[in-house]
């Protein structure tokens, strides 16, 4: 270990003596085992790991782990405060007096990278203090959290574009967790039925707007879901929440196991009332066509025989 390492260990092992009550060692090798596991832990830790003191003061960080996530050499020396904005130094300023004053504090925040991007930064500060409460100085673990960002904001953009792919088609998605008792909506879900755009809501409620002759059979398809994990697709009416219009659904469910048991069901709604009512239209209009063609031939038959 270098003397840069025991100075800095010397910091923690002072604090250990007064968190312990101890005034040295118990024997000879305990010190010099401790800093080793100490040297061992900062420096292979994934996160980047400071040790500072009441004054601001670094004591001990794994300066090379935080420098190549930065994109710099290893023993390279930087200046932190040229690379976060004025707005996250202040932050982390108030989350550090925070610690002191005996309260560990989370934020998030960014640092520049060499290349010019900024990478996403999650820090804890931990106050060391010894049994009678006496704040020695302040752990702070700092971790890069740029790939999660990311993921949840690509996650964020697909959901917003499934959104909106199914305002289009007039699909809707929602999710039923059975021990909850509760399902989950998209909002074009929630429009088609007619709620207010609450994400959980009771299944007994959309049970309630079926349309009475369609009730019974798929209470039983979803009974059979539920109990014994049996998907199903059924076409069926419900009068809208709010216009109270007679309105024509198609659904189709699927079932999510967990441990042999069905777990959540999935199911996609679409709102065929156009194309139903299209149907009806044409078969309407066709029947008419078939009476007065039906009726034009009897005509026709009447009159040659009269001549």
């Amino acid at each position: 270990m270098t003397e840069h390492n025991k100075n800095q260990f010397s910091f923690l092992w002072n604090i250990f003596k007064k968190q312990s009550n101890l005034k040295e060692a118990p024997n000879p090798n305990i010190e010099n085992t401790l800093q080793n596991f100490y040297y061992t832990f900062i420096e292979h830790h994934p996160d980047t790991i400071l040790i500072i003191d009441l004054d601001g003061k670094v004591v001990s960080y794994n300066k090379q782990r935080l420098n190549k996530q930065l994109g710099y050499r290893a023993n390279k020396q930087l200046d932190y405060k040229t690379i976060v904005s004025e707005e996250d130094y202040a932050s982390l300023k108030s989350a550090f007096k925070t610690a002191t004053q005996g309260t560990p504090e989370q934020i998030e925040f960014q640092l520049l990278h060499k290349q010019g991007h900024k990478l996403e930064m999650h820090a804890t500060f931990i106050p060391l203090e010894t049994p009678s409460k006496a704040i020695e100085g302040i752990s702070l673990t700092v971790k890069d959290i740029t790939q999660q960002k990311q993921l949840a904001k690509s996650h964020e953009l697909k959901a917003i574009h499934l959104e909106q792919a199914q305002q289009i088609a007039n699909i809707g998605s929602w999710e039923y967790v059975i021990e909850k008792d509760e399902i989950k909506w998209s909002k074009t879900c929630t429009d088609i039925f007619g709620f207010d755009n609450t994400e959980h809501v009771p299944k007994d409620i959309p049970l309630a707007l079926i349309h009475p002759e369609d009730y019974e059979q798929l209470d039983q398809l979803l009974h059979k879901a539920i109990s014994e994990g049996i998907a199903y697709m059924r076409e069926y009416r419900i009068y809208h929440g709010k216009t109270e219009s007679l309105r024509y659904l198609k659904v189709n469910v699927e079932i999510e196991m967990k441990n042999n048991q069905p777990y959540k069901l999935i199911g996609i709604v679409q709102d065929v009332t156009d194309q139903t009512m299209l149907t009806r239209h044409v078969m309407e209009t066709n029947k008419s066509y078939r009476h007065i063609f039906d009726h034009l031939q009897a005509g026709i038959w009447m009159r040659e025989s009269i001549d």
